[in-house]
């Protein structure tokens, strides 16, 4: 096995794609705090799953699976990226 391969491939235990993307589908119905269900139900952290939810929605094989879902989830993805941008150009001229 190369190294750039074993990179890819997710540690032992670890959720797969199709389970990922089902759980973010059942999510918009979720009452209650996501990251603690995120936690519970992966056994990680909220935030090593959002680091695997963005790697899962630049794969092909997403957006085989779950078109409409990945679609969104770019969507929301690329919306947090302007919205960061436009504050940090806010924050510059303040400081200028």
């Amino acid at each position: 096995m190369t190294a750039q391969r074993a990179r890819r491939e997710p540690a032992p235990g670890f959720f797969d794609l199709v389970t990922l993307l089902d759980f973010e589908e059942k999510a918009r119905s979720f009452r209650g705090n996501k990251e603690a269900r995120i936690v519970r139900t992966f056994k990680t952290s909220a935030a090593r799953y959002y680091q695997r939810l963005g790697n899962v929605i630049d794969s092909p094989e997403a957006l085989i699976h779950n078109p409409q879902l990945v679609h969104h989830l770019l969507d929301q993805r690329a919306a947090r990226a302007a919205d960061r941008a436009a504050r940090t150009t806010a924050t510059d001229r303040t400081r200028s």
